[in-house]
């Protein structure tokens, strides 16, 4: 690898650090529950992904959607700690996003994502892109757990939509400081297009 090459690996791996950081920024809590900011709700999302190797290889994924704000981008990547789970259960390759978003009508077009692959000394970085549609709503003032967005990074990618409420309601009680879930509304993804290629 160059050293031009190497310098450019380093940047974008920095920026899709940067970028996951500030979708995974630490919500605002009040008596132990998350409060979206007046005006806006809380979309609750994770973006978990696998690869060959979760640590070697680099990884990161997206999953992309637009609704009345525009077009958003929420990441997850394998540079941080992960997803706590409880107890002695493994903690979630990825990351666990809050986003302030107005209230409305939204939908997801795709997932992306990339690896690195090597052979004969020669490192590259593979892409994958998923179109897959779910469409989920958000009335202000409310906060809601839209699931787990995960993206099998091979040669056949797919997206898989789920449920994983206590490893990720974990996360928010040990990193957030949420006591009180009550409030979440919970209404996982779930695909009305094809979620594989």
């Amino acid at each position: 690898m160059t050293r031009i090459a190497a310098i450019r690996l380093l940047l974008a791996a920095l920026a899709a650090t940067f970028l996951a950081g500030c979708a995974a920024f630490k919500p605002q809590v009040s008596e132990g529950r998350l409060v979206p900011p007046p005006g806006t709700a809380y979309a609750v999302v994770a973006v978990t992904l696998k690869s060959f190797d979760n640590i070697t290889s680099l990884p990161d994924a997206a999953l992309e959607f637009t609704g009345p704000a525009g077009r958003h981008t929420l990441w997850g990547n394998t540079s941080t700690a992960g997803i706590v789970a409880p107890g002695d259960e493994p903690n979630g390759d990825g990351i666990l996003n809050v986003v302030a978003l107005p209230a409305g009508d939204y939908v997801t077009t795709r997932m992306f994502g990339s690896w690195m692959m090597e052979s004969a000394g020669m490192r590259w970085r593979e892409y994958a892109n998923v179109p897959v549609t779910a469409r989920f709503s958000l009335k202000e003032g409310e906060v809601v757990y839209l699931g787990d967005a995960h993206l099998r990074l091979d040669f056949r990618p797919a997206v898989q939509f789920s449920g994983q409420q206590r490893r990720d309601f974990n996360h928010m009680k040990v990193r957030w400081g949420v006591t009180d879930t009550s409030n979440i509304r919970i209404a996982p993804l779930q695909a009305t297009a094809p979620a594989a290629q």
